[in-house]
């Protein structure tokens, strides 16, 4: 090893375990879980899709009445 990448590994390798350490122990309890999530992300997915519609349809209207007055 690099004597280079010892500061690098002495400071990162904690959050590194941490991080995987973490994503093992919900990995379990997650994979189950998809038939849920796959369903949740798309009505997450539709439901920004309609506000950021509804969102830039308002904008345009405020800024065509901004015009006339």
């Amino acid at each position: 090893m690099f004597p280079v990448f010892l500061p690098g590994l002495v400071c990162c390798a904690p959050a590194v375990r941490l991080v995987l350490g973490t994503a093992a122990v919900l990995l379990p309890a997650s994979i189950p879980m998809r038939p849920v999530f796959y369903p949740l992300t798309l009505v997450l997915l539709t439901d920004a899709l309609v506000g950021q519609s509804r969102e830039s349809r308002v904008a345009r209207m405020s800024a065509g009445s901004a015009r006339r007055v």
